[in-house]
């Protein structure tokens, strides 16, 4: 996982201009509250920074005011006359991890740990952080291209095999940032908005879309190309005012599997980074509507030789790292399967 921190978007940041060292010195203990997180325990009487007390984030004030969420450090910060120089506040007790902020040199001390102050980082994502789907084929057939979709019997359309839970404040709507990796077929979908645009596969390889609808072909109907995989993310409970559903490997309608010789009977790398918005104890999960139980095996570039299959070198530097079992050109039964991977880069 990569460092990153948690940022609730309720808190008010108040910065107070700087005031003299001649200056009739704060009173103690009007400076508001020591927090490392939100919801911390007041600082008792302690001025931090130039006489003010540690207060619950933000820029320690140099004339008494409160410390919001998040305080940047502040250099200089001796004791004035009157406040107590040192402990800057008790660390919060109760508070939000991710929120506290560093004391200022010579005043308040660092926001604290545990329920202190100490950020949330990527620990909100769960599982979802390094979440491996794998879409094994089953054998490979005559046209050397496609395989049985191991995931898929009797013609269902949807695969719900995989489901991650996110951590979290319930009450909170998280903004979660990852990394795409992985071998796909393409699908396209039925409006939504792709992060591409109407650009063409060929010049921009983010395959992201919010939204769009899946194509209603069943018992092996082609019509714009129902019987190619679709991979999307669906989001529980719904976040207001978002898509919910997301989709992992959309292109063009033009571009879809049976309207283009560009994606007919062929995988394609993901490698891109997408963000959705999650509530806080939420579930993420991924569904594939696949009419056929048939999938395209992972040639590379020919459709006709299986020989080269792709591999993503960038899959060498997530964190966390795949587990040790998975090895690529992922295989199965002798045929190259499909697969995602997700690295989770940042929570907000």
């Amino acid at each position: 996982m990569k460092c990153s921190r948690v940022i609730y978007s309720g808190f008010f940041l108040l910065a107070l201009s700087a005031c003299s060292t001649e200056a009739t010195p704060p009173p103690p203990g009007t400076g508001g509250n020591a927090a490392g997180g939100s919801g911390g325990s007041s600082a008792t009487g302690g001025s931090s920074a130039t006489g003010g007390s540690t207060g619950s984030g933000g820029e320690i004030s140099s004339t008494g005011g409160s410390n919001p969420s998040g305080g940047s450090t502040v250099t200089g910060g001796s004791g004035n006359p009157g406040g107590s120089n040192g402990s800057g506040g008790a660390p919060g007790t109760g508070g939000s991890p991710g929120s506290g902020g560093k004391g200022g040199v010579g005043g308040g001390t660092a926001g604290g740990t545990g329920s202190g102050g100490t950020s949330e980082g990527l620990e909100v994502a769960g599982p979802f952080d390094g979440a491996l789907a794998l879409f094994p084929c089953n054998g490979g057939q005559s046209n050397h291209f496609d395989c049985p979709n191991v995931g898929c019997t009797n013609g269902s359309v949807t695969n719900t095999k995989y489901s991650w839970k996110i951590g979290g404040d319930p009450s909170k709507v998280y903004t979660l940032t990852f990394h795409v990796l992985g071998i796909s077929e393409v699908y396209y979908y039925n409006g939504g908005t792709r992060v591409a645009g109407t650009a063409s596969i060929l010049d921009n390889k983010n395959l992201f879309i919010a939204g769009g609808a899946l194509w209603p072909g069943l018992n092996g109907d082609k019509t714009n190309g129902a019987d190619y995989n679709s991979m999307q993310l669906i989001v529980t409970p719904p976040v207001q005012g978002e898509a919910n559903t997301y989709g992992l490997n959309s292109v063009r309608q033009n571009e879809n599997a049976h309207d283009s010789g560009t994606t007919q009977h062929l995988t394609f790398p993901l490698d891109y980074t997408a963000s959705i918005k999650v509530m806080g104890g939420g579930t993420i999960s991924m569904k594939v509507y696949d009419s056929n139980c048939t999938m395209v095996q992972n040639c590379g570039t020919a459709t006709s030789d299986c020989s080269k299959p792709r591999t993503i070198d960038a899959l060498q530097s997530v964190m966390p790292p795949p587990p040790s079992t998975f090895m690529q050109p992922y295989s199965a039964g002798g045929t190259h399967g499909q697969w995602i991977y997700i690295d989770v880069t940042d929570v907000k």
